[in-house]
């Protein structure tokens, strides 16, 4: 039976203004994940593959591991050029896997 997902995190941050021109953001957070769902090969029916649409397919299903993390860091900058122009950008790096080692599903790597 397939058990409700639950999320315990913490998340740390601190915000740098340089006068009213200049602003940079740095954060780092940690989530633990138990009864995490993730895929994982199955069996349905005592068979590990079935056929599907003409093709031999494995047998996949969401299940529970017993734990799963993520964790990051974040970063922002805001930059007041002049009254028309600003310059921003932001850049985060995430890592997810549950209690086998196994990368987690939806969680990009970095992005910005």
């Amino acid at each position: 039976d397939l058990a409700s997902e639950n999320a315990y995190s913490i998340d740390l941050g601190i915000v740098k203004a340089f006068g009213d021109r200049l602003k940079i953001e740095a954060g780092g957070f940690y989530s633990l994940l138990r009864d995490a769902m993730v895929r994982r090969d199955f069996r349905f029916n005592g068979q590990d593959s079935i056929l599907y649409d003409g093709e031999l397919s494995r047998v996949q299903a969401i299940v529970n591991a017993d734990e799963a993390w993520v964790y990051g860091l974040e970063t922002a900058l805001k930059a007041d050029l002049s009254g028309a122009f600003a310059l921003r950008g932001s850049f985060t790096y995430l890592k997810g896997e549950d209690g086998d080692g196994f990368p987690l599903r939806h969680v990009t790597p970095a992005f910005g």
